[in-house]
Formats: structure tokens, sequence, C-alpha cells
């Protein structure tokens, strides 16, 4: 249980880190670039989204393989 954890901590902390830095000023020419789903920024208003939906599906997967083992 504690190497499972360590694990997690140790993907969170990176990703944490990453989230936390200033994002570069925008771009004088693009007025389109903050909005979800615009071209220039593909993933980045939704990555909070993905983040979650990659500790749910670990969570499960942890889940699915003890039931499978008792």
């Amino acid at each position: 249980m504690k190497k499972k954890l360590l694990a997690l901590v140790l993907f969170i902390v990176p990703v944490a880190v990453i989230l936390a830095q200033v994002p570069p000023p925008p771009t004088q020419g693009d007025e389109d670039a903050g909005t979800p789903g615009a071209s220039g920024t593909p993933i980045d208003q939704y990555i909070m989204i993905l983040f979650g939906l990659a500790i749910l599906l670990a969570v499960y997967r942890f889940w699915y393989l003890k039931r499978q083992q008792a």
C-alpha cells in the first residue's frame, strides 16, 4: 500500500508543478487563443478534465485487479 501511495504522490507532484507555471502572454493577432477548442490551445483548457479521468481510470484499475485477486 505504501508503494502505491508513493507512486501516486510522485505522479501528482510533477503534474502540479507543471500546472503551477505562469502562462505566457497571449499573442496580439489571435483573438480566439484563450477559448476552449481554439486552434492555438488544443488541450490547455481541458487538462484538468483529462487529469481527473486518468485518476478515475487508475482507481478503477486498482479496484478491478484487487477484486480479481480475491
